[in-house]
C-alpha cells in the first residue's frame, strides 16, 4: 500500500492545487450523497471521511484512510468504483485500485458489474484492480469469459492475461477458436501471449489465418512473447499478409524468437508498403533484421543489392549502414563486386556509416577512371560525409 502511494508522491504524479483539491472533495461528497440515497452504504460517515482523506497531500493521512476503506470491505466498494470512474486525481485513483485489490473477493462482483458502465480508461483501472485481487477473481472471470457479452468477455480475457493464470489457458484457447466476436478473440490471443504457455502455441498459429486482421496481429505478437520456434515458419508466411501492421507484428515476433531462418524472408519483405511518418512496415522489418547482427546477415543483405527490386536494395543499404562493425568488411569487399548496383549501394552504405576506415577504399573507387560515373559520384558523396 505504501509503495503505491509513495510512487504517486515521488514519481511525478498529479499534485493538485488548493482549488483542484477543493473541487475533488466537493465531487466526492456529492457522490457519497448519491450512493447513500441508493442504499449502497453502511457506516456512511466513516466512509465519507475516509474517501475525502484520499485527496490529502499528506501520505500518512491517505494511507490511514485507505486502511479504513479496506477494513470496511464491500460497503465501500461501490462508492470506490464510482469515484474511480470520475476522479482525475492520480493519487486517489492509485489508492482506489489498491484498495479494491486488497478488499479481495467482496470487490469482484461490483467491479464486474461496473465494466459495462465505464469507458475504456476506467475499464483498464478495473482490470488492474481485479488482477490485484488475484485467485478469488479467477473463477468469476472464467464464467464471464464464457457467458458474458462482448464487453464483459473481452475485459475478462484481458484481466486473466494480466493475472498470468494458467487456469485460464483452456478457456482462452476455446474463446480464441470459437467466439464469434473479433474483439473478444483478439483479447483472448493477447491474454495467451501474456500468460506465455507453450500449450497455446497451436491455437495461436491457427489464428494467424483468422479473417480479422486484429486477431492475426495479436496472435503474431503473442507467439513472439512465447518465443517457441514452432511459430517461425507460420510467422514467415505472415510476412506476406495484406495488412501492413500484421506484417510488422510478424517481423517483430520473428526477431524476438531469433531463428536465423527468418533472415532471408525478412530481407525479401523489405519492400513492404504501409504506414505513415510514425510507423511504417519496412522500418519495423529493418529493425527486426538488425536483431540478427552477424556478418552472415550482412552478406545476405549485400546479395539483395544485386536484385531487381529497387525498394529492397535501398532498404537493404540502409540496414547495412546500421549494422556497425559486422557489416564493414563485407561492404568494403562489395566495392569490388562485378555488379555495378552492388558497388553503388555498398558505397552509399559506407557513407551512411561515416566510418573513417572506409576513406581509402572509397577514394580508390572514386578515382578509378574505368568506374561507372554514378558509382564514383556516390563514393565522393560518401567521402564528404566521412570527412
Amino acid at each position: 500500500m505504501n509503495a503505491i502511494c509513495g510512487q504517486a508522491e515521488l514519481g511525478g504524479g498529479v499534485h493538485q492545487t488548493g482549488l483542484e483539491n477543493e473541487q475533488s472533495c466537493l465531487f466526492i461528497s456529492k457522490r457519497i450523497q448519491q450512493y447513500r440515497a441508493r442504499g449502497h452504504m453502511n457506516n456512511t460517515q466513516e466512509i465519507e471521511e475516509s474517501i475525502l482523506k484520499l485527496t490529502s497531500q499528506v501520505s500518512s493521512v491517505r494511507n490511514k484512510a485507505l486502511d479504513s476503506l479496506i477494513t470496511m470491505g464491500e460497503p465501500a466498494t461501490y462508492h470506490l468504483i464510482e469515484v474511480l470512474n470520475n476522479s482525475q486525481n492520480f493519487q486517489v485513483r492509485a489508492a482506489i485500485i489498491e484498495a479494491l485489490g486488497t478488499i479481495g473477493r467482496p470487490a469482484v462482483d461490483p467491479i464486474l458489474q461496473a465494466f459495462n458502465e465505464t469507458d475504456g480508461n476506467i475499464q483498464w483501472d478495473l482490470i488492474k484492480a481485479l488482477s490485484a485481487v488475484g485467485e478469488p477473481a479467477v473463477e468469476p472471470l472464467l464464467q464471464l469469459l464464457e457467458n458474458g457479452d462482448e464487453v464483459e468477455a473481452a475485459n475478462a480475457a484481458r484481466t486473466l492475461g494480466m493475472m498470468k493464470t494458467n487456469k485460464a489457458i483452456k478457456s482462452l484457447i476455446a474463446t480464441l477458436q470459437n467466439n464469434e466476436n473479433d474483439h473478444v478473440r483478439s483479447c483472448a490471443a493477447e491474454a495467451l501471449g501474456e500468460i506465455g504457455s507453450p500449450e497455446s502455441i497451436e491455437a495461436l498459429i491457427s489464428s494467424l489465418k483468422d479473417t480479422d486482421r486484429y486477431v492475426r496481429n495479436c496472435s503474431a505478437v503473442a507467439l513472439g512473447k512465447i518465443g517457441d520456434k514452432k511459430a517461425v515458419l507460420p510467422l514467415i508466411e505472415l510476412l506476406k499478409d495484406e495488412d501492413y501492421k500484421v506484417r510488422a507484428a510478424a517481423a517483430e515476433s520473428l526477431a524476438k524468437i531469433g531463428d536465423e531462418r527468418a533472415v532471408v524472408p525478412l530481407i525479401q519483405a523489405l519492400d513492404s508498403k504501409g504506414g505513415g511518418f510514425y510507423f511504417s512496415a519496412h522500418e519495423v522489418i529493418m529493425s527486426a533484421i538488425l536483431k540478427f547482427k552477424t556478418e552472415s546477415t550482412a552478406e545476405l543483405l549485400i546479395e539483395a543489392l544485386q536484385g531487381d527490386n529497387k525498394v529492397i536494395k535501398e532498404h537493404a543499404s540502409r540496414t547495412l549502414s546500421k549494422m556497425g562493425n559486422v557489416a564493414f568488411p563485407p561492404l568494403v569487399r562489395a566495392l569490388n563486386d562485378e555488379d555495378v548496383e552492388t558497388r553503388y549501394y555498398a558505397a552509399h552504405s559506407l557513407g551512411l556509416m561515416a566510418d573513417g576506415k572506409a576513406k581509402i577504399p572509397l577514394i580508390r573507387l572514386a578515382a578509378n577512371e574505368n568506374e561507372d560515373e554514378d558509382v564514383k559520384r556516390v563514393a565522393k558523396k560518401a567521402l564528404c560525409k566521412i570527412t
